[in-house]
């Protein structure tokens, strides 16, 4: 079962301020400057959760929703933008060029080099 966890970001930034984990006694908070909480983070006044996929890419980095990657091993560098399809209940890969999705069953193909909210430039 992979674990839960959230990054949360600071809308208006684009920066990272902490991850939100869910372990046997609850919800923690840690923030990035290292101090942690009990609780769950509350979401909204500028704040976003963005969920783990509970994968990691092909250098183990971890892949969480509004990731931004590339596809690597094949002269065409797609990039595709990691999300949530509430529909199939499941994390997929979408191509930021030709908007096909593919199902995040593998991911060493997947090369994170970003995010949608601090490196919206990748979208292009």
């Amino acid at each position: 079962m992979r674990p839960i966890k959230f990054r949360v970001r600071n809308i208006q930034t684009g920066g990272i301020i902490g991850y939100e984990y869910l372990l046997d006694q609850g919800w923690v908070f840690e923030h990035i400057s290292g101090g942690v909480v009990d609780g769950v983070f509350e979401q909204g006044k500028g704040f976003i959760r963005e969920s783990y996929a509970g994968l990691e890419d092909k250098n183990g980095k971890e892949i969480y929703e509004g990731d931004v990657a590339n596809q690597v091993g094949v002269d065409k560098k797609e990039k595709y933008t990691i999300e949530w399809d509430e529909e199939e209940a499941r994390f997929i890969a979408v191509s930021i060029k030709e908007r096909m999705t593919y199902p995040l069953l593998e991911t060493e193909w997947l090369k994170v080099i970003g995010n949608i909210y601090e490196n919206k430039e990748l979208l292009k």
